[in-house]
């Protein structure tokens, strides 16, 4: 059951995947910090956010960092910092509908394993899907034919 549900998700993955533009997958990586010198920066950055101090382009700062970093108490920096995350993410330039076709539950199960998940860990995954011998948008056998039903 667990490599069904794994091979789901690589198929899934790499489906969604191949709708992105490689600037779109190029700046996913530069949120996450792909650099080999980039560290977990939560704390400092969430520091820095909660006094308004942080800019998404400071030398050093991890936008992710700020993007996940808590609101902080209702004021103008605050209030700053929302915006500067909403352009961070607005940034990144996803395709419209790039989750349609996801069933709610399993991109909320993603969006949850995503919010709690450190950025180091996330430059541990592949950035290329693994190669399953099928297109992503070919059906269930993944060679481009259908099931023949007598017609």
């Amino acid at each position: 059951m667990a490599s069904a549900l794994h091979n789901a998700e690589v198929t899934w993955s790499a489906r969604i995947a191949s709708r992105l533009s490689p600037a779109a997958t190029q700046r996913i990586c530069a949120l996450v910090g792909t650099g080999d010198d980039a560290d977990d920066e939560t704390g400092a950055a969430e520091e820095h956010a909660a006094e308004g101090s942080m800019a998404a382009d400071d030398a050093g700062s991890s936008v992710l960092a700020l993007v996940k970093s808590a609101p902080g108490n209702v004021s103008l920096e605050s209030m700053m910092t929302e915006i500067r995350r909403l352009e961070a993410v607005r940034s990144i330039g996803l395709p419209e509908g790039l989750f349609a076709d996801v069933a709610p539950k399993v991109l909320a199960a993603w969006r949850a394993r995503a919010a709690v998940e450190a950025p180091s860990h996330m430059r541990t995954h592949p950035r290329e899907p693994p190669d399953t011998g099928r297109h992503p948008d070919r059906g269930p056998f993944g060679s481009g034919r259908v099931a023949r039903s007598g017609l």
